[in-house]
C-alpha cells in the first residue's frame, strides 16, 4: 500500500515537471522566433514606426521649405528698367555730341551749341540720377543677400551639429543593440545545447517539494530575464530606425540649405561686380558732367549778358551750384562740428556725430568774447554750535567763471595777408546781379599766385581740384560749428584731415573754376540747430590796414 502511494506521488510529480519543462522549452523557441520576426519586419515598418515613436527634429519641418531670401526677380526688374532709361539717355547724348561736333566744325550758330550743351548736361544729370538709383538698389540687395547668407550659414551650422549628435546616438545605440543581440544568441545556444530533456532529467531527480519549487523559480527567473533582453533589444531597434530617419531628413535639409547658400553667393558675386562697374560708370559720368558744366561756363563768357541764351545758361549753372552747396552743407552737418555743442575755453570740441570727429582749440587772441557765465557753489556745512557759527555777512563763496566758445567768439584773420587788397564783390549780391555768398578778394598789382592762409586753427574737412564752379577749393572746420571756404585757388598745399594753424599757407590764389579773373572767393558758414547758414565774412574778418 505504501509502495503504491509512493509510485502515485512520483507519477504526479513527473507529470507536473513534464508540463513545466514543456513550457520552459517553448519559451526560448518563442524568443528565437520573435527575434527573427523583428529583424525581418522592421525593414517594412520603419517609416510608420519612426513617425509614431519619435517626432522629427525642427530641421525636418523646414527641410523642403525654400530659404527666406529676397527674390532676385524684383531687383532684376528694377535694374532692367533703370538700364533701359539709361540707354535712352545715352542715345540722346551721343546724338547731341555728334550735332555739337558738326556745329563746332562749321563754327556757326553758337547759340545752338549752347542748347546742345544744356541738353547734354540735362541728360548726363539724368544718367547720374539713374546710376545713383542703380547703386542704391544694388546696395540694398547686397545687404539683403549678406543677411540671407548669414542666416543660411547659421542654419547649416545648426544642421551639422544636429547631424553630429544624431550620428553619435546612432553609434551608441548600435553598440548597445549588438551587445543585446550577442546575449540573445548566447541564450539560444544554451537552450539548444541543453534542451528540455536534460532539464526534465534534472527535475525528475528532485525528491522533495522545496527543492522542486526552488528549481521552478530559477527556471521562471531565467525566462523573465530572457524576455527582458528581447524587449530591450526591440526598443533599441526602434530607436535606431528612428535615429536613421532623423539623420536622413537632416542630411536632406542640409543639401537644400547648401544649394541655397551656393546660389545666394553666386548672386551676391554678380551684384558686387555690377556694383563696382556701376560705381565706375557713375564716377565717369560725374567727371563728364563736370567737363560739360565747365564747357558751359566757357561759353557763358562769350555770350552777350543781355541775351536769352546767357540768362538760360546762368540759371542752369546757378541751379547746379545750389545742388553742390546743398551736398557740401549735408557733408558738413554729418562730419563737421556744431555750435550746439560749444566747448569751454582751452577745451577741445568734438564734432556732433562722431563719425569723423575733429578737435579744435580756440585761438589765443579774440576780437569778440561772449558774456562770462558765473555760477556760485556753496560748500556743504555741518551743524555746529551757535557760538562757532560765523556771521553770514562774513561768509564768502568762491566764484567760478566759464568762458563759452561759440562761432562768433573765434578770431579769424584776413585770408590774403597783403595790405593792398580790395573786394571785387561783396557778400549778398554780385555787381551785375545774382546772389553772392562770400567775398571776392583781389590784390592790387596781381592776385595770381598770392599766398592764401588759414583764417584760424582748424582741420581741413573737404577739398577738391578744378571743380567747374569752385575750381581748386578748401573748406576748414574751426570747431564750434564754424567753417571757412576758399575757392578758385591755383594750387593747394593741404588735403582732407590736415590740421592747420592760423596764418598757415594752404594754397595759392588763382582763377580756376567759374571766374572772370584771378581772385579768392572766401566764405564763412555756421552749423547751428541742424542747419548750415552762410554769414557775411566781414562780420568775422577785417581787411588789413
Amino acid at each position: 500500500m505504501t509502495r503504491s502511494r509512493i509510485i502515485d506521488f512520483r507519477s504526479v510529480v513527473c507529470l507536473i515537471l513534464t508540463l513545466t519543462l514543456c513550457v520552459c522549452t517553448v519559451m526560448p523557441a518563442y524568443a528565437e522566433f520573435t527575434y527573427y520576426n523583428i529583424t525581418t519586419t522592421k525593414k517594412t515598418t520603419t517609416s510608420a514606426q519612426a513617425s509614431e515613436a519619435e517626432p522629427q527634429s525642427p530641421q525636418d519641418e523646414n527641410a523642403d521649405a525654400p530659404s527666406t531670401t529676397a527674390e532676385p526677380t524684383t531687383t532684376s526688374e528694377q535694374l532692367s528698367q533703370l538700364q533701359e532709361q539709361y540707354d535712352k539717355l545715352e542715345e540722346k547724348i551721343q546724338q547731341g555730341e555728334k550735332s555739337l561736333g558738326e556745329l563746332e566744325d562749321g563754327k556757326t550758330q553758337q547759340n545752338k551749341n549752347i542748347q546742345v550743351i544744356q541738353s547734354n548736361i540735362k541728360d548726363l544729370d539724368g544718367q547720374i540720377d539713374i546710376l545713383e538709383q542703380r547703386v542704391s538698389v544694388l546696395n540694398s540687395d547686397i545687404t539683403k543677400l549678406n543677411s540671407s547668407i548669414t542666416v543660411l550659414n547659421s542654419e547649416i551650422a545648426t544642421l551639422n551639429s544636429s547631424i553630429t549628435r544624431t550620428e553619435d546616438r546612432i553609434y551608441e545605440t548600435t553598440c548597445k543593440t549588438d551587445y543585446l543581440y550577442g546575449k540573445i544568441k548566447g541564450r539560444l545556444v544554451l537552450n539548444y545545447m541543453y534542451g528540455p530533456v536534460s532539464n526534465l532529467e534534472i527535475l525528475v531527480g528532485v525528491r522533495d517539494l522545496p527543492t522542486l519549487l526552488t528549481k521552478l523559480q530559477i527556471i521562471n527567473n531565467l525566462s523573465q530575464y530572457d524576455q527582458k533582453i528581447v524587449d530591450e533589444f526591440e526598443k533599441n531597434l526602434t530607436e535606431l530606425n528612428n535615429l536613421n530617419s532623423v539623420l536622413s531628413a537632416d542630411k536632406k535639409a542640409l543639401d537644400v540649405k547648401q544649394t541655397s547658400l551656393s546660389g545666394e553667393k553666386e548672386t551676391l558675386s554678380g551684384r558686387q561686380s555690377d556694383m563696382e562697374s556701376s560705381q565706375y560708370v557713375l564716377d565717369l559720368k560725374k567727371e563728364l558732367s563736370e567737363h560739360k558744366y565747365a564747357e558751359a561756363v566757357e561759353y557763358l563768357k562769350t555770350l552777350d549778358k543781355t541775351s536769352i541764351e546767357y540768362n538760360s545758361v546762368l540759371r542752369l549753372l546757378e541751379k547746379e551750384q545750389d545742388k553742390v552747396d546743398d551736398q557740401i552743407n549735408a557733408y558738413l552737418l554729418r562730419y563737421g562740428s556744431s555750435a550746439d555743442k560749444p566747448a569751454a575755453e582751452g577745451v577741445t570740441n568734438a564734432s556732433g556725430d562722431g563719425d569723423a570727429s575733429t578737435s579744435r582749440t580756440k585761438p589765443s587772441q579774440t576780437k569778440r568774447t561772449m558774456p562770462m557765465i558765473s555760477a556760485s557753489y556753496a560748500p556743504k556745512t555741518t551743524q555746529t554750535s551757535s557760538e562757532n557759527t560765523p556771521d553770514a555777512s562774513d561768509i564768502t563763496f568762491p566764484q567760478t567763471s566759464v568762458a563759452v566758445v561759440s562761432p562768433e567768439s573765434i578770431d579769424l584773420i584776413w585770408p590774403l595777408p597783403y595790405k593792398n587788397c580790395y573786394i571785387s564783390a561783396y557778400y549778398g549780391q554780385y555787381p551785375s546781379g545774382g546772389e553772392h555768398h562770400g567775398l571776392d578778394i583781389c590784390v592790387s598789382g596781381g592776385t595770381e599766385g598770392k599766398n592764401v592762409v588759414a583764417a584760424a586753427d582748424g582741420t581741413v574737412i573737404s577739398y577738391g581740384f578744378n571743380h567747374w564752379s569752385m575750381g581748386n577749393y578748401v573748406i576748414i572746420d574751426h570747431g564750434c560749428g564754424l567753417f571757412t571756404a576758399y575757392y578758385h585757388m591755383q594750387k593747394l598745399f593741404v588735403e582732407e584731415g590736415d590740421h592747420v594753424k592760423q596764418g598757415q599757407v594752404i594754397g595759392l590764389a588763382g582763377h580756376t573754376g567759374n571766374t572772370t579773373g584771378p581772385h579768392l572767393h572766401f566764405e564763412v558758414r555756421v552749423s547751428r540747430g541742424g542747419t548750415i547758414t552762410r554769414m557775411d565774412p566781414l562780420k568775422f574778418v577785417s581787411m588789413p590796414d
